[in-house]
């Protein structure tokens, strides 16, 4: 028996030392060139700070959404819903901005108040919606005994929210 040694690897120089994946690069040229696309068409306006901003802060919700229907994913299930619990919370707190602090309880949009308590209202009709889907998940709810297939549940689910939502913002 003899041995045998493998030369020493030589360290890997330039771009092959970056170990870079050609997905993601062809994704962010392509970003950039949709963005020079627009702000062409845009006469300039596209790339400005202000509107890279208001397009960073538009997105957060979203970006968020994205990264829990990751998780829901991973763990081998559904959830159509995100979306329209989105809409609905969204649209509480913004009649909770525009309709119920100034006109009941008396306080403009200007007042320091007005943020934390629309956030209040919409993280509490996030729990309650929460709740309501929780129950409907492990059969404790109206229909427990029956069977049906969970994508049925999901769009039935998401069908009720949105409409929730279309009925607040009256549209």
């Amino acid at each position: 028996m003899t041995d045998v040694t493998t030369p020493a690897a030589r360290p890997l120089r330039g771009w092959k030392a970056l170990d870079l994946d050609t997905r993601l690069l062809g994704m962010i040229g392509a970003f950039i060139v949709i963005a020079i696309a627009f702000d062409i068409a845009s006469g300039g306006r596209f790339i400005t700070p202000r509107n890279l901003f208001n397009l960073t802060i538009q997105t957060a919700s979203v970006a968020i959404m994205a990264t829990g229907m990751v998780f829901i994913i991973v763990t081998r299930h559904i959830d159509l819903s995100v979306g329209s619990i989105l809409a609905t919370t969204s649209a509480v707190m913004a009649m909770t901005q525009t309709s119920l602090m100034p006109d009941v309880l008396g306080l403009g949009l200007g007042h320091p108040l007005t943020a934390w308590v629309a956030i209040l209202f919409g993280i509490i009709t996030g729990a309650a919606i929460g709740a309501k889907l929780f129950e409907g998940q492990t059969g404790q709810g109206l229909d427990a005994g029956q069977e049906d297939h969970p994508l049925v549940r999901e769009v039935a689910i998401f069908e009720s929210v949105r409409g929730a939502a279309r009925r607040l913002i009256a549209g």
